[in-house]
């Protein structure tokens, strides 16, 4: 009797280890796109065969039959998910900007660049206005403790230019104070903002990518003094030097950077599915609900750039730990 029902358990559990080496090749981060892909997909087919865009009826209808909605579903999700796996590595590519090959973004990517460019010409030139706000509204105090030349030099620093050379005690003075130390705290908080703005652009103008993203990991990247110019194999031999705090703390920002940048097209994807399928299919819908779907599609698109930005910040302090803890090992005669 227990040889007979041998085969069958031997057959259950190498289907189940071949599942799980399949579930165990995709990533965490690509199965909530796939999800949302999945599920929206299903809803649309549902709202089209209905003729209509009633939540409550497209639900009712999948859970009456809900075994063959699994059967159906499940493949259809785990395909899902190994193609967004597949595509989020380029997905970070076309959030950041690397646009040369890829049509019709290629022939934006030089006017986005110079948009770019303008963008930061007015940040800064804004930070120099606030700046200079700043210093204005205490000069008359400041004059009335130290010389003329100082005052200037303390002038010169608020606005980010070439301190002049001082002499004697005013050189003293200077090393020892900031043009912060008297400024308002709100006045100095404009600043911070334009400050901290400032940190998402490349310290150098040709280094400017065509987007925000792209900008921001080109200016962590800059930052970077052992990396070269190979930045993924830094990430992957360098890893094991930083802490394992740093390390769980890489990995986590990479896979929401994977997830946040693969959402983007994946919401853009849902959005023309809504139109394309509902447009003229579903007679019994209002023009403006099949508007909002896809309007609301379109800001979960925006709203997962913005986190991908933040994102990146994260994964960019990162590298900057993993940067300094390699540079550490390299001067104490570690591995290279």
């Amino acid at each position: 009797m227990s040889g007979s029902s041998s085969p069958p358990v031997q057959a259950q559990a190498t289907l189940s280890q071949f599942a799980a080496k399949v579930l165990d090749q995709l990533s965490l981060s690509a199965w909530f796109p796939a999800f949302l892909f999945a599920s929206t997909l299903t809803l649309l087919i549902q709202f089209r065969s209905q003729e209509s865009v009633s939540l409550k009826m497209a639900l009712d209808a999948i859970t009456d039959d809900w075994k063959q909605f699994l059967l159906l579903a499940l493949p259809a999700l785990i395909l899902a998910t190994v193609l967004t796996q597949a595509f989020s590595y380029g997905a970070i590519r076309v959030c950041e900007g690397y646009w040369n090959r890829i049509l019709p973004f290629g022939w934006l990517r030089s006017p986005m660049i110079r948009w770019q460019r303008r963008k930061l010409r007015r940040l800064v030139n804004r930070r120099e206005a606030a700046a200079q706000h700043a210093f204005a509204a205490v000069r008359g105090q400041l004059l009335q403790t130290y010389s003329c030349a100082l005052v200037s030099a303390l002038e010169v620093q608020a606005v980010g230019g070439t301190v002049p050379r001082l002499e004697g005690e005013d050189a003293r003075i200077y090393g020892l104070t900031s043009w912060r130390a008297t400024c308002k705290p709100w006045d100095l908080a404009r600043v911070d903002r334009f400050d901290r703005e400032r940190e998402d652009y490349p310290t150098r103008a040709g280094r400017l990518m065509p987007t925000k993203l792209g900008n921001v990991q080109r200016a962590y990247e800059d930052g970077l003094k052992n990396a070269g110019d190979d930045l993924i194999g830094f990430a992957m031999n360098k890893r094991e030097l930083a802490p394992p705090m740093v390390q769980m703390q890489h990995d986590h920002f990479r896979q929401r950077l994977d997830m946040y940048c693969t959402l983007v097209f994946v919401s853009l994807t849902c959005a023309g599915l809504a139109v394309a399928l509902l447009a003229k299919q579903v007679p019994n819908s209002s023009p403006w609900t099949i508007v909002v779907i896809a309007a609301g599609f379109a800001a979960l698109s925006i709203a997962c750039y913005a986190s991908a930005v933040a994102a990146a910040r994260g994964y960019g302090a990162t590298l900057r730990v993993m940067d300094a803890a390699a540079g550490n090992a390299l001067s104490d005669g570690g591995p290279h």
